[in-house]
C-alpha cells in the first residue's frame, strides 16, 4: 500500500478510523491518504458502503493486493473518513491547504533539515513595492508574478514555521503583507497575517501554524488565479525538496506526472512546460547528486522568472 508492511498500513488506516490516532502517527496516516490509491480504495469502500448500508458494523473491503485482510469499522467512525477523503474525490486542487501538506510531507522527510541550508528562502525576485489599494469601483487583476510568489512564500512560511525558525518566519510574513498591497481586496487578509506575526512569539508553534494554514485558505481565494498559486506552491516545495535531496516527494503521486496533469491548460507557459518535461527526464534516469543539482537549478529558474 506504501510502506513495506501493508499490515501495518490497514492496522494504521484502521486506528484513524477509530479515533485512535493523534500526533505523528494521525500524521502519518493522513499522508498516507494523500499519497496512496489503495489506502484511498479501502476508504473509499467504506464511505461507498456506508451509505448502502444501515448497519452497527461496516466491512473494509479488500484492496487489490492485500487480499487476507478485514477491518470492520463504526458507521459513525466513517463518516469522519468522508471528511479525509472528500478533497481528492472531489479533485485535487480542490484542496486548499497545499503548503500545509506539502510543508509536513518536506520536513517529515529523512535529512530534510540537514540538506535545507541557510539561505533556503532567497528566492532571487525584486523588492515588492505596493502601488497602493484600488480605488472603490475600479478593481484590478493581479498580476501573475503576485499570485505566484504568493503560493510559494505560503510554502516557505509553513516550512519556516515547523523548522521552529521565527525569525525567518517574521521576515516572510512581512513580504507577504507587502505582496498583498497588490492584491485587491485583500486587506483583511493582510491584518491576518499581521496578526500571526505579531502573536507568533505567545501564541506556539503549533497554533501558529495553523493561523498560517486559515489565511493560506482566504489567500488562495483572493488572489483570482488559485490554479497559478498552487503552481507556485507545487514549485517552491519541489525546489526545496531538490535542495534537500528528497528523492520520495518526486517519485510520490505529488511529483512532475502530478502538477503536469493538475494545471488547466493556459497555466504553465513554454518555458514551464519544458522546465518540467527536462525535470522529469531527469526523474526517470534516476536522481543523484549532479541531477538534484540540475533538478534544483531548473525549478530556481521558474520561480525566479515567475516571480519578477
Amino acid at each position: 500500500m506504501h510502506s513495506t508492511d501493508p499490515n501495518a498500513d490497514l492496522e494504521l488506516l484502521a486506528a484513524l478510523v477509530d479515533g485512535r490516532l493523534s500526533g505523528e502517527e494521525r500524521a502519518r496516516a493522513v499522508k498516507l491518504l494523500a499519497e496512496s490509491d489503495e489506502a484511498l480504495e479501502v476508504f473509499a469502500n467504506v464511505v461507498r458502503d456506508q451509505r448502502a448500508e444501515d448497519a452497527k458494523v461496516i466491512p473494509m473491503r479488500r484492496s487489490r493486493r492485500w487480499n487476507q485482510w478485514r477491518v470492520f469499522v463504526p458507521v459513525a467512525a466513517a463518516a469522519a473518513v468522508a471528511i479525509i477523503m472528500i478533497p481528492r474525490l472531489v479533485g485535487r486542487l480542490e484542496t486548499k491547504s497545499l503548503a500545509t501538506q506539502y510543508a509536513m510531507e518536506l520536513t517529515e522527510a529523512p535529512h530534510f533539515s540537514d540538506g535545507l541550508r541557510e539561505g533556503w528562502a532567497e528566492r532571487g525576485w525584486s523588492v515588492t513595492r505596493g502601488v497602493g489599494r484600488e480605488t472603490p469601483g475600479t478593481p484590478r487583476a493581479v498580476e501573475p508574478k503576485y499570485v505566484f510568489r504568493l503560493g510559494v512564500r505560503s510554502v516557505d512560511l509553513q516550512v519556516s514555521l515547523r523548522r521552529r525558525d521565527t525569525v525567518l518566519a517574521n521576515r516572510l510574513t512581512n513580504e507577504m503583507i507587502a505582496t498583498l498591497s497588490n492584491v485587491p481586496m485583500a486587506e483583511d487578509v493582510s491584518l491576518g497575517y499581521d496578526e500571526l506575526k505579531t502573536l507568533i512569539s505567545t501564541d506556539g508553534i503549533d497554533r501558529s501554524i495553523e493561523r498560517a494554514s486559515s489565511l493560506e485558505e482566504d489567500l488562495r481565494d483572493r488572489v483570482g488565479n488559485p490554479s497559478l498559486f498552487a503552481f507556485g506552491q507545487w514549485t517552491g516545495a519541489a525546489e526545496l525538496a531538490a535542495r534537500a535531496r528528497d528523492t520520495s516527494f518526486f517519485e510520490s503521486e505529488r511529483g512532475i506526472r502530478y502538477i503536469q496533469s493538475a494545471m488547466p491548460p493556459g497555466t504553465l507557459t513554454k518555458d514551464d512546460a519544458e522546465a518540467l518535461q527536462s525535470i522529469d527526464s531527469l526523474v526517470n534516469r534516476g536522481l543523484d547528486d549532479r541531477s538534484f543539482d540540475e533538478v534544483q537549478r531548473k525549478l530556481q529558474a521558474v520561480i525566479t522568472n515567475r516571480g519578477n
